[in-house]
């Protein structure tokens, strides 16, 4: 049947031509297999390799960090030691060229009040009327002398304060005159008496403390805990606790020891200090301030003004801050001139709070003479009974650059600069660190990429196998072609 024979023919034709572009020669599955795998494991060891060196920079970055916070935290208290082991007083310590030879130029201004209605006041009770002149301007030295030291870690010195007048910083001479009552003046080559002060060797919290002065613990001018001898001489004193509020300073001038209360921080020629100055409290009497009751005499006097009779052999001194600062308005009304002003009349001193070392001090009292009739005495017959202001005078010294330079030198560079480098140190350890935390982040994202491509290969291949089953299986392919030979 030549019909059915050219049918079978063309058929077979057909299906060589579909089959004809497998060329099983060519396709080499085997072989693209071994190239995708050999990639892979590249893959592989290129990202363990890289994820190592990640985690060995940041096993670095995290020791400088640990590096950082260690100097950061331990230097301070390092820091402390070393203060503590340098700071009190022996030849050669950082406090002792401070307190031998004060080199802060001290100077002590004097301002006189003079009376202009003398006879009107004297005569006929008038107020009177006073008139501030100066300042007479002293440049001070205070000279320790007879220096000892003791077992007890404390040592002993006399302190004799000498004056030398300085026309060129004064109004005038000293032989400018001046109406008032008679009083006494401060002499030169003054000696404030024999301190024994403890160095605060073992024990910071008594350095510069007084132990006892002219060989005695306490006063015997007052009653109770008036006469305790607290505190330092202001030049010295314990370093200044965290938020502390308060020092005590003893004065051989009023008799007496003080508190001074914190106002501010104050910055001494790029030095931070604690300014502590003298409160309304301070001269308050008994009724006001119940702890200043011991220092009541017979006088009972109105709050600002102190009755230094029991100590200057019962003449008739009082004392007080400059102008009636701070004391009852009583004061200013018994007289006329005054004008009380607290940036010039207040009492302060600027203390370094490491080294407790006073930097800058306005020490501002003013005496007074207490006036009261007496009938065996004409000229006060018939005055009007008052505190009558004499001088003020103000004690002041300020931190020079050299002495500046040379504490910043000890007490504060090498703690800065430690921190500085600690601050560096830990921001060094944190960005390596970081940035080993992000390409751990990178790697292990890249792994997961190639994760997903392998399987992706994988699935394809899978599909191939479904697609093509002859392609795979090349047996079927002669059966066929058989089967085809056999019809045509």
């Amino acid at each position: 049947m030549p019909y059915l024979s050219t049918h079978r023919k063309q058929s077979q034709k057909l299906m060589l031509r579909e089959y004809q572009p497998i060329n099983w020669g060519d396709f080499k599955l085997g072989s693209t297999q071994k190239t995708i795998s050999v990639k892979t494991t590249f893959s592989v060891l290129t990202m363990w390799t890289g994820v190592k060196k990640t985690v060995i920079t940041g096993g670095i970055g995290l020791a400088v960090l640990v590096l950082g916070l260690i100097l950061l935290f331990c230097f301070p208290l390092l820091f402390s030691h070393m203060v503590q082991q340098n700071l009190p007083l022996a030849n050669g310590s950082i406090s002792y060229k401070v307190w031998k030879d004060i080199p802060i130029p001290l100077y002590q201004k004097v301002y006189l009040f003079n009376m202009t209605n003398p006879e009107e006041f004297l005569q006929k009770a008038s107020k009177p009327r006073l008139e501030e002149i100066g300042p007479y301007t002293y440049r001070s030295w205070w000279i320790k002398e007879n220096i000892t030291w003791h077992h007890n870690d404390t040592v002993t010195y006399r302190e004799r304060k000498k004056f030398v007048f300085r026309p060129e910083l004064s109004v005038g001479g000293e032989d400018d005159l001046i109406t008032t009552i008679n009083f006494p003046m401060v002499k030169n080559n003054t000696d404030d008496g024999e301190f024994t002060v403890f160095t605060g060797k073992g024990d910071l919290n008594k350095f510069g403390i007084i132990e006892k002065w002219n060989g005695t613990h306490s006063l015997k001018y007052w009653t109770g805990s008036c006469n305790t001898i607290a505190g330092s001489n202001g030049e010295l004193g314990p370093p200044l606790a965290k938020e502390q509020k308060t020092v005590t300073v003893f004065q051989t001038d009023f008799c007496r020891s003080w508190k001074l209360n914190y106002k501010k921080e104050v910055n001494i020629r790029g030095m931070k200090c604690h300014r502590f100055s003298a409160k309304k409290s301070v001269l308050a009497n008994g009724t006001d301030n119940p702890e200043n009751s011991c220092f009541t005499t017979r006088r009972h006097l109105p709050s600002g003004v102190m009755d230094l009779s029991p100590c200057r052999y019962d003449s008739p001194v009082a004392l007080s801050f400059p102008h009636f600062y701070l004391a009852s308005p009583s004061y200013l009304r018994a007289v006329e001139g005054l004008k009380p002003n607290a940036s010039l009349h207040e009492f302060f001193l600027d203390i370094h709070p490491r080294s407790g070392i006073s930097t800058s001090i306005s020490a501002r009292i003013q005496l007074n003479a207490i006036l009261e009739q007496d009938k065996n005495i004409r000229q006060f017959s018939n005055i009007t009974e008052l505190v009558l202001p004499i001088l003020w005078q103000e004690v002041s010294g300020y931190l020079t650059k050299e002495l500046a330079d040379e504490l910043l030198k000890d007490l504060e560079y090498p703690l800065l600069y430690a921190s500085i480098s600690a601050y560096c140190i830990t921001a060094l350890g944190v960005f390596v660190l970081l940035i080993s935390l992000t390409l751990l982040l990178y790697h292990w994202t890249d792994k997961k990429k190639h994760s997903r491509q392998e399987s992706l290969l994988e699935h394809d291949g899978l599909n191939e196998e479904e697609d093509c089953p002859n392609v795979l299986n090349p047996s079927v392919s002669p059966k066929m072609n058989d089967h085809i030979d056999g019809d045509v």
